[in-house]
């Protein structure tokens, strides 16, 4: 609907993020193949300089938890073997391995991910857009330029030139996500134009 500058794996941040930016930037364009479970990225080692920067609590404990709402081809799905899939998964488990941490993947819903966060049942988040307002309780590790789709029905037989040709429709969407805020502020102009607003399910 419209384009998010920044889009980012999200921790705590008093965890690992000094470690994972160093990590995610050296594996952005490594080579992945996912098997079993978690996503196993070929060739790639443990550095021992980049696992002594990771803090004692997780190198005691060995893993390293993150939720993920597997939603977006080719980021983060589910494939056909119900296995977690995409270049995300592909990359944070490139970077464990460097941190000599093992990655164990947990589902959630887009809206439970901050909040199971804060809660401490995840470590690190696979991910979603980068806004100020979320700054006080995440930091983002930005790696992605992204922005987002409207899709229909073929019968439905649409002609969308603008967002403005939105109004009166009816949108789905996931509960939290960046197209809310969007879809509310479009819906606004509809009505000021004296069209019919957007009905927004989630």
């Amino acid at each position: 609907m419209n384009h998010h500058p920044l889009y980012g794996t999200i921790c705590k941040s008093r965890t690992i993020v000094p470690a994972a930016v160093c990590v995610i930037a050296a594996l952005f364009f490594a080579p992945a193949t996912r098997a079993g479970d978690v996503p196993k990225v070929p060739n790639i080692k443990a550095d021992a300089t980049l696992a002594a920067m990771v803090p004692k609590f997780y190198r005691d404990r060995g893993t390293l938890t993150a939720a993920v709402n597997p939603d977006v081809k080719p980021i983060k799905f589910v494939d056909d073997d119900g296995n977690f899939a995409g270049f995300t998964p592909d990359l944070l488990a490139a970077a464990a391995d460097v941190l000599n941490l093992k990655l164990q993947l947990t589902q959630s819903s887009f809206d439970a991910l901050i909040p199971g966060l804060s809660a401490n049942r995840f470590d690190v988040l696979l991910s979603l857009s980068d806004f100020t307002s979320r700054h006080q309780v995440v930091t983002f590790v930005d790696y992605l330029n992204m922005g987002e789709t409207i899709v229909a029905s073929p019968g439905r037989q649409l002609s969308l030139k603008s967002l403005d040709d939105m109004c009166g429709l009816q949108v789905a969407m996931a509960r939290g996500s960046a197209a809310i805020q969007d879809a509310a502020k479009i819906s606004e102009r509809c009505t000021k134009d004296g069209k019919k607003p957007l009905t927004v399910a989630t």
